[in-house]
């Protein structure tokens, strides 16, 4: 499958970002001037390792579900505890696509 439709694939989405982001120029020059007045507070990095690690060890648990879900409730936890300092999870809408997949799974064995 990869050697098949791989390279195109590839292709497609290359094309793809290269026309989005010519017509979307205006309003990416606009972003740039806005990032550099916004001040990066000195600890957004360490939230940011934190952050990249709990996800990571969440797909390395995946088929743990006791560690998974310690995981999980521990980077909500963490999430709450630092709320002051990043923007709120989206939980209602990835909560949705779980139970959507989670459908497909169920209904495909029928």
């Amino acid at each position: 499958m990869v050697a098949s439709f791989g390279w195109k694939t590839v292709i497609a989405a290359f094309i793809n970002a290269t026309v989005v982001m010519l017509v979307l120029r205006p309003h990416l020059a606009d972003c740039g001037a806005c990032l550099h007045e916004r001040k990066r507070e000195p600890h957004s990095c360490l939230r940011q390792r934190d952050s990249s690690s709990f996800l990571a060890a969440v797909v390395a648990f995946a088929h743990h579900p006791v560690i998974f879900l310690s995981l999980f409730l521990f980077f909500l936890g963490f999430m709450q505890a630092y709320a002051h300092y990043q923007t709120p999870l989206i939980l209602k809408e990835a909560l949705l696509v779980g139970i959507f997949l989670a459908g497909l799974v169920v209904l495909e064995g029928m």
